[in-house]
């Protein structure tokens, strides 16, 4: 088998084992949560007013506010608490690829995951929201209109509105999978993270370390203005790079991106040395 063909053989292997009952609950809890956090407010407000919410709209207000978006990294961290898994298969997997290709694989697996979770919070979206929503890749009324005509509503509300600094970013198609795209990145990193402790049998302190970025960086996105671009949480958020309608972004999407690839780039390092130095199949790593 070829290289490329081998990795995704091993992500293949690693995906089947994510659909456990206990991934399936804990997806829909999440989804529960923010569901009844942002997308039933948003509902009950446009069923007050009568002004239709974009099925796409909730995930990008999720995408966009610092505090819902720490749940998707924390939420990731759990589901993916014991990655990489390094039992599967043992010595039979260890024969057939190399420790460099098995470490792709796991990398290529996270990914898929965090691309799963995507899909399922989207899919959520959709259903709870159901026919009090449309589809369109304009900005629906409930978000162009409602605080000119009902003031007082759109000012108790606020929290559920997206911000007209990502309104003016572009169309809901384009915010919404740049802002998937950006914390997509910031998941892999994680992983990362994970696969970095876990390989020197550190497990818990790895993912205790990955949620402690996630919420001091969502607490520096807000409380630390000067220090919130050194965390990853604040180029994860779409809606952290835009102040205000006119002025340049405070951050461009680019130099997020950079941050990224540097970043990821140098975790990379760390694990190829590292993946090079530990048994696959140790039951204490």
């Amino acid at each position: 088998m070829g290289r490329l063909h081998l990795i995704v053989w091993m992500a293949k292997c690693q995906y089947r084992k994510f659909w456990t009952v206990k991934t399936v609950l804990f997806l829909a809890f999440s989804v529960i949560f923010l569901g009844e956090s942002v997308i039933g407010k948003m509902i009950a407000v446009s069923l007050q007013t009568g002004l239709t919410v974009n099925y796409l709209e909730p995930v990008i207000l999720i995408l966009s506010s610092s505090f819902y978006a720490m749940i998707i990294p924390i939420s990731f961290l759990v589901l993916l608490a014991d990655f990489p898994d390094n039992h599967t298969g043992g010595i039979f997997m260890m024969v057939r690829i190399r420790r460099q290709i098995w470490l792709c694989g796991q990398i290529l697996y996270a990914l898929l995951a965090g691309l799963t979770y995507f899909g399922i919070l989207l899919a959520g979206s959709i259903l709870w929201i159901g026919s009090a929503g449309c589809f369109s890749n304009r900005w629906s009324p409930y978000m162009t209109e409602l605080y000119i005509r009902f003031p007082d509503i759109y000012t108790t509300n606020q929290d559920y509105f997206i911000s007209a600094d990502t309104v003016t970013q572009g169309n809901p198609v384009g915010v919404l999978l740049t802002g998937i795209f950006l914390m997509l990145f910031f998941l892999v990193t994680l992983a990362q993270i994970l696969c970095i402790f876990k390989l020197t049998g550190h497990k818990r302190v790895g993912l205790i370390c990955g949620m402690a970025l996630t919420v001091l960086g969502a607490v520096a996105a807000v409380y630390l203005d000067k220090l919130k671009w050194f965390f990853p949480m604040a180029h994860a958020i779409f809606g952290m790079h835009f102040r205000d309608f006119f002025s340049e972004p405070e951050c461009r999407i680019l130099y997020s991106v950079l941050y990224f690839a540097a970043l990821n780039m140098v975790l990379w390092i760390f694990n190829r040395f590292l993946v090079k130095r530990f048994q696959i199949g140790d039951e204490r790593v």
